[in-house]
């Protein structure tokens, strides 16, 4: 028992020995250089072929992956060349795990920093530069309606609403304070003449004040009902609710009046 004990403790050691001389070592850069495959990489940087540059390099990596010199001119073609950060960083990174003690070490790591500001950039950047622009062309949509609306309040014709009695004539007589009364004005009674000795009627009644409102674009109106809002109006005709408050400058959505005429765009 104490026998086979000890041989297994020997027999570890001997193992890790014997696969240690089967395993290949680490290349020395002459060696990686000497690769057909890298070889032809460099030739196709030298003829400015860059595309197939990478490729050769990338078949010299399938091959042998601790080819370092192969992980480095990648990540220096994906960097200034294909113009792809994210790969230059994976190669990079590869070469300096594979020579920790390059003379180049810190120029690489700050080639790596600078491809990771470079993706960040284009990754986190990009959505919130569209989603300003976006919010910038609302706020010009927003304030072409307001100046529309505006437009529509100050210089748009009025028209009577159909059936309504014109507005009265106020006109003042020069010298008095009382206005001129039409001569085709209605009251609510006739005045009795005084010489007749009867009781005239004290002040003439005057029409009711219309009910004005802005001529709808499409000539259509709506007449507001008992529990009707804006928003079902608007569905009833196909239309949004913004567009017929539009329509209708100075209309409080929250107290629509029975009997209201409202334009429908």
């Amino acid at each position: 028992m104490k026998c086979a004990v000890i041989l297994s403790r020997m027999a570890a050691p001997l193992l890790a020995v014997m696969l240690a001389g089967c395993l290949p070592g680490p290349q020395s850069e002459l060696d990686e250089e000497k690769e057909p495959q890298y070889l032809e990489g460099k030739s196709r940087i030298s003829g400015r072929d860059f595309r197939g540059a990478v490729e050769s390099f990338e078949k010299a990596v399938q091959v042998n992956p601790r080819n370092a010199r192969a992980h480095f001119d990648l990540g220096w073609l994906f960097d200034s060349a294909e113009k792809d950060p994210a790969a230059a960083i994976y190669h990079y990174d590869r070469y300096l795990k594979l020579r920790p003690g390059a003379p180049n070490a810190e120029t690489v790591k700050d080639r790596i920093v600078a491809c990771k500001q470079e993706l960040a950039r284009t990754v986190s950047l990009g959505p919130i530069m569209i989603s300003t622009e976006g919010e910038l062309q609302q706020l010009r949509e927003e304030r072409a309606r307001l100046v529309e609306a505006l437009r529509v309040a100050t210089n748009a014709p009025v028209a009577v609403q159909p059936g309504a009695a014109p507005a009265p004539n106020t006109a003042v007589r020069p010298g008095t304070a009382t206005p001129i009364r039409p001569g085709n004005t209605r009251t609510d009674s006739p005045s009795l003449d005084a010489r007749a000795g009867t009781q005239g009627h004290t002040a003439p009644v005057q029409a009711a004040a219309p009910t004005i409102v802005r001529q709808s674009p499409t000539g259509r109106t709506h007449t507001v009902k008992s529990g009707e809002s804006p928003a079902g109006i608007a569905k009833r005709y196909g239309v949004k609710a913004d567009a017929v408050l539009r329509a209708n400058p100075g209309l409080d959505a929250r107290k629509l009046k029975v009997g209201q005429v409202i334009n429908i765009p």
